[in-house]
């Protein structure tokens, strides 16, 4: 398996609010005004393209309300013991990069 991580340490999320972020055009109000041009369309494929890939995986979400959320979820692999592999989607995938 091989697990995917995202932390940020942005606004947080409200525990009720989780929920939303995997719905059609959902958006929260508190962020509207930090992110105007989202549609809220990401979190929603990500969770349906994870599901089509791996059926019955799901997106984690953890997330402390002004202080940062971590989105996490594991990709299985074809061998596990293929380290070739892992690499090679490493590789598509980039450098790890860091935003503030």
């Amino acid at each position: 398996m091989l697990k995917i991580k995202v932390k940020d340490t942005g606004y947080g999320i409200k525990p009720e609010d989780i929920n939303k972020l995997f719905t059609m055009f959902g958006s929260l109000e508190e962020t509207r005004a930090v992110n105007k041009k989202g549609i809220g369309l990401g979190l929603t494929i990500c969770k349906e393209l994870l599901e089509y890939l791996s059926p019955g995986n799901k997106i984690k979400v953890k997330s402390i309300y002004k202080q940062g959320s971590s989105f996490s979820f594991c990709v299985p692999l074809a061998n596990n013991n293929d380290d070739d592999s892992i690499s090679e989607i490493l590789d598509t995938l980039g450098s790890p990069t860091t935003h503030k």
